[in-house]
């Protein structure tokens, strides 16, 4: 099936499942519970900025020695960006070919896609283990039913799988491996070779970093771990300024279904339409009012959207800006010949 066609079937999907929850609920209560977080959008804005910024300082420890030799503000704006593209594109990883590809005008490419891969993996780990703490404390929270918890606890069982696989392929090489089968696919790639020793460089950084830099690879996870706790208590201050307040085990195990229902719908943009929807079936098999988790997940995506045109303002100043360098160093025309 081409990609198109499953791209807008997802698109449609989310589309539709927005359409049946506006059709479903009454709009003007919705809006009058939204205006209730008045002030509380500044907190949430702060907790936005932390939460950002951990994620820019993990990146930051992930490049091992290459790490010097780019500045803290770019690796910031770079993350912005990167988050945006990651919002507004089916399966939220394109952002990622977007970092990767400015910073390797600093590093390498080499130094850049090793750190990518390295910040990737532990966000990956903690994520898996932030689901994992979601589904023990359900155990805890008597309005969960025991379906939701032993649903929950199967999806932390296979994600933590799926992580230490991931371990054992990175470490076997993986780089090397992809470029060697796109090699056999007979893909219109220049210079193989070039790309083979590339690869290698890749997977021995891989290889080495926790053995050379030990101290980086915990800062990165404390710092991702930090990046995800946040988040959680981002949970816990929407629910607090909907005048709906839970506990912090009851956040956590929000937060542990919402990263569960981003990997399910990965293919659809900024999951629109079926975070709603999984945030108010959630909410309603806990026996909160209908309509809650529908405007429990537009508080929270009015600050995506917020997110969204800061970095895509930010992508659109780092295009003009390498435009800009080209057209500077580029030879001068020679004049033609009297």
């Amino acid at each position: 099936m081409p990609k198109r066609i499953v791209d807008a079937f997802f698109v449609l999907l989310g589309l539709g499942f927005s359409a049946k929850l506006l059709i479903e609920y009454n709009l003007a209560a919705i809006w009058g519970d939204l205006c209730r977080v008045g002030w509380h959008a500044g907190w949430l804005l702060l907790l936005w900025a932390l939460m950002v910024t951990a994620d820019t300082a993990s990146w930051h420890y992930s490049l091992g020695d290459a790490k010097g030799r780019v500045g803290f503000l770019t690796l910031g704006l770079l993350t912005l960006a990167g988050q945006a593209v990651n919002n507004v594109t089916p399966s939220a990883n394109v952002g990622e070919l977007v970092k990767g590809r400015y910073l390797a005008q600093d590093i390498g490419t080499s130094a850049s896609v090793s750190g990518l891969v390295i910040y990737n993996f532990m966000y990956a780990l903690v994520s898996a283990l932030m689901v994992s703490a979601g589904a023990v404390c359900s155990l805890f929270v008597p309005t969960v039913p025991g379906y939701v918890v032993a649903l929950l606890l199967i999806s932390a069982a296979v994600v933590c799988a799926y992580v230490l696989l991931l371990l054992v392929v990175l470490r076997g090489g993986l780089s090397e491996k992809i470029v060697r089968f796109l090699k056999r696919l007979r893909l219109p790639i220049k210079n193989h070779e070039g790309w083979i020793q590339g690869a290698r460089r890749v997977d021995l950084a891989l290889r080495e970093f926790a053995t050379k830099h030990p101290q980086d690879l915990l800062a990165t996870f404390i710092l991702v771990v930090a990046s995800r706790l946040i988040s959680v208590l981002e949970v816990w201050v929407i629910c607090m300024a909907l005048r709906r307040p839970v506990g912090l085990e009851m956040a956590f195990f929000i937060m542990a279904v919402s990263q569960l229902v981003s990997w399910v719908f990965a293919l659809v943009p900024s999951q629109i339409g079926v975070a709603e929807q999984g945030s108010e079936a959630l909410f309603r098999v806990m026996a909160y009012q209908p309509g809650m988790g529908f405007t429990f997940e537009l508080v929270r995506r009015a600050r995506r959207l917020f997110q969204v045109a800061l970095g895509l303002i930010i992508l659109l100043y780092l295009s003009l800006r390498e435009r800009h360098s080209l057209l500077e160093t580029a030879p001068a025309p020679v004049p033609p010949c009297p």
